[in-house]
């Protein structure tokens, strides 16, 4: 009897295990880019560069991270506005801005719609070494926030528990700052603590 229990218990929990894996795995999809139209919806104008040529080549290859997926399918295509910082963007989606703002610069950016696997409880540095080996580097927070922008945008979910948040660049406390969605779809962020070591995504900027 308690050969079976465990058989049924050991095949539940494993069929659980899949159906949570293809859930996640759906979950990544192509989306339209994130870009000036987008952040009209914010009050910002923001001028727009064409897509660099490199970079639609790039989305319809395999991805590196996850081989049976397109980059597009993978990724998030975001438009930067250049200036733009952090503590800005937290202020404008959380208050709104009353009179709208002009950027006239701005960059795509590709990032991957999940932390690469590998990359948790790696130091930042192997981290950063990783990602350099295929091309990319790891998020700034504009870039990580702006990735949940997108993702709420679309309703679809991107760096959404703590443990699946990605690590930034960027410090405070002398702990590397760690970016997510919470639970509202909204931007959080996490310092990263001895008992939490994130992943983080990967960025793909036209210039390093």
């Amino acid at each position: 009897m308690t050969q079976i229990v465990s058989f049924l218990h050991s095949n539940f929990t494993s069929l659980i295990s899949y159906i949570f894996a293809e859930s996640r795995l759906e979950s990544m999809r192509e989306t339209q880019p994130f870009g000036a139209n987008q952040w009209k919806s914010y009050g910002l104008n923001v001028k727009e560069p064409s897509i660099p040529e490199h970079f639609k080549s790039a989305l319809e290859n395999f991805c590196p991270f996850w081989p049976h997926q397109k980059v597009k399918e993978t990724h998030f295509l975001c438009l930067i506005p250049k200036n733009l910082t952090y503590e800005a963007l937290l202020q404008l989606v959380s208050y709104g801005k009353t009179e709208s703002e002009n950027f006239e610069e701005a960059d795509w950016i590709l990032i991957t719609q999940r932390i690469v696997p590998k990359t948790s409880a790696l130091p930042f540095q192997t981290q950063d070494q990783y990602l350099a080996a295929s091309g990319y580097n790891t998020p700034h927070d504009i870039e990580a926030a702006v990735a949940v922008l997108c993702a709420k945008h679309h309703n679809m979910a991107a760096f959404a528990t703590r443990e699946e948040s990605t690590r930034c660049q960027e410090k405070k406390n002398f702990s590397y700052l760690v970016i997510g969605m919470d639970s509202t779809k909204r931007i959080c962020s996490y310092t990263n603590n001895w008992d939490m070591q994130n992943g983080v995504a990967g960025v793909i900027r036209i210039t390093p």
